[in-house]
């Protein structure tokens, strides 16, 4: 890692991966997770050359492929996207949701890639998603699905077998590809903990 990286890295952490209010909440700022959790994806999937992260939030997945030299853009459903994105990322993050992607196949994204994001969409919507999902082309997707913290937001708490039913008109569950865990037990995803870790599923 660069000098000048590790210095554009510290300073994203303190501004935009920061603790509110100072409280350590038991994981690294948001902007150190995301560089593992690609570098990560990256592993699995090291031919990927285009990702489209859904759900980018504050854009530091967008922002951490971007590190290594994978091309990546984003989208998120918050109305304040554009105070939230450091200014790296802005030109990649665009409005919109996992049920009205901005989106399409001509983008010729490789991988679309979701961080406790699925289980956000109402149970209404999951085959639009996933046909959203399809629409895109991509041969690979990497899901984290949040399968069991119960919270207002969380819409769709399903287990692993029945995501891969939803899914399996459009792609299948590769459950021989695996994640790396991560020496670093604050990496949220990386950490050991099976009920949270990266899916890998490749186009029918």
């Amino acid at each position: 890692m660069s000098g000048k990286f590790k210095k554009r890295l510290t300073s994203i952490c303190i501004h935009y991966g920061k603790f509110e209010d100072g409280e350590d909440t038991g994981w690294e700022p948001d902007a150190v997770i995301k560089l593992e959790h690609a570098k990560a994806i990256k592993h699995i999937l090291p031919q990927i050359k285009k990702v489209l992260v859904g759900g980018c939030s504050s854009g530091m997945g967008v922002f951490a492929f971007r590190q290594l030299d994978v091309q990546a853009w984003g989208f998120e459903i918050s109305p304040d996207l554009d105070r939230i994105v450091p200014p790296e990322v802005k030109a990649y993050a665009r409005s919109g949701s996992m049920i009205n992607i901005p989106f399409d196949a001509d983008d010729n994204f490789d991988c679309l890639v979701t961080t406790d994001v699925l289980e956000h969409v109402q149970l209404k919507y999951i085959n639009r998603a996933f046909r959203e999902m399809k629409r895109l082309n991509c041969k690979w997707m990497a899901h984290l699905i949040n399968h069991t913290d119960i919270k207002p937001d969380h819409m769709t708490l399903k287990p692993l077998k029945w995501w891969t039913k939803q899914a399996r008109p459009y792609y299948r569950l590769r459950t021989d590809l695996q994640a790396p865990e991560s020496g670093n037990s604050r990496i949220y995803g990386l950490n050991g903990d099976l009920r949270h870790v990266y899916t890998f599923w490749e186009m029918v």
